[in-house]
């Protein structure tokens, strides 16, 4: 069981990566819990499978999360995601005024 990487880190806007995951049979991933701020593609899969991970936009607070992955035969993987804090106060842009004519 092999991970492209074993700490992924954002910037503090919202972001997409790709994790790749290498195993001879079935894995499985499991995200720890509070970390609905990220989501995954995919939380199982067999031999090679690219899996994005997607933040959201953050306040102005890291946040870390913990990913663990499973293949029956091997030691569990553990993965760890950081995002940088973000800019604006709810991690949202402002621009909605169409105005211009």
């Amino acid at each position: 069981l092999e991970v492209s990487e074993t700490t992924v880190e954002f910037s503090g806007d919202a972001e997409t990566k790709t994790l790749t995951v290498t195993s001879t049979g079935t894995w499985s991933m499991t995200k720890a819990s509070g970390a609905s701020w990220c989501t995954l593609s995919r939380t199982f899969g067999k031999g090679e499978t690219l899996v994005e991970l997607t933040v959201t936009a953050n306040t102005p607070k890291e946040r870390l999360a913990l990913l663990e992955i499973h293949a029956e035969g091997c030691s569990p993987v553990k993965v760890l995601l950081k995002q940088a804090p973000g800019t604006a106060e709810g991690g949202e842009e402002e621009e909605t005024s169409d105005e211009e004519e």
